[in-house]
């Protein structure tokens, strides 16, 4: 009976042993796959995207003409600071979006690390980062012409513009109804953090933090700069 017991722990020595090998193996390839080829981190979010239009958005004879650039708004949620060292931005399903254009900056990533700003994010921090490709909206110029933009109402509120009336959101939600904005933010060099992809038609609220886009504040600087009340960004 006691040698039945002894082998019966034995055995369970063995299964144990076994077991707290796996998980080690598991945990140094795991490391090592991190290490190599980065690792998806669920404490950096993606809280809101938003297109920022060139100043130069309604100016044919401007090499921006049309061109917005994409800022996102992220937040650290962990306990370790985070790098950000380079960032892409992929439109499907609708290439009238394309842009030629792109742009630098100290918050711009680049899809080249070598050409990118290093953005530091501490832990419980938010920070607006833009990607230096631009997309383009000049398709959707000649609607906001027929509407006069001298006249639509717009509300600021702490330097951000918001439209009152939503109408143009919708036209902006059928008119790109097919399309997704693919979003890829990488740490050290070239490994991935953050795969995030947003559906042009299922847009947030206002002042939300729900990682869609938020076409009302797009829409209202494009107002602004029609009415003279918005002078700066990038031309």
């Amino acid at each position: 009976m006691i040698e039945k017991i002894k082998k019966s722990f034995k055995n369970i020595s063995y299964i144990t042993t076994f077991i707290v090998t796996l998980i080690g193996l598991y945990t140094f390839f795991m490391h090592e796959y991190a290490q190599r080829f980065g690792i998806e981190n669920d404490n950096l979010q993606i809280l809101n995207v938003d297109f920022k239009p060139s100043i130069s958005f309604f100016d044919q004879k401007s090499g921006f003409y049309g061109d917005c650039v994409v800022v996102v708004t992220v937040k650290n949620f962990g306990n370790k600071t985070i790098r950000l060292t380079s960032g892409v931005i992929k439109i499907e399903g609708n290439q009238i979006l394309d842009s030629q254009c792109s742009g630098i900056g100290i918050k711009t990533l680049n899809k080249n690390p070598k050409k990118s700003a290093v953005i530091k994010i501490d832990p419980g921090d938010e920070k607006k980062i833009q990607f230096s490709r631009h997309i383009s909206f000049k398709s959707i110029i000649h609607y906001l012409s027929k509407n006069d933009l001298t006249k639509v109402p717009v509300v600021k509120i702490s330097d951000e513009y918001f439209l009152q009336d939503i109408r143009m959101e919708e036209y902006m939600e059928k008119k790109f109804s097919n399309s997704l904005i693919h979003i890829k933010l990488y740490t050290n060099y070239k490994k991935i953090i953050k795969d995030h992809t947003v559906d042009f038609i299922d847009s947030g609220k206002t002042l939300n933090s729900d990682g869609k886009i938020h076409y009302n504040s797009f829409l209202a600087d494009l107002v602004a700069i029609k009415q003279g009340l918005l002078k700066y960004g990038f031309q």
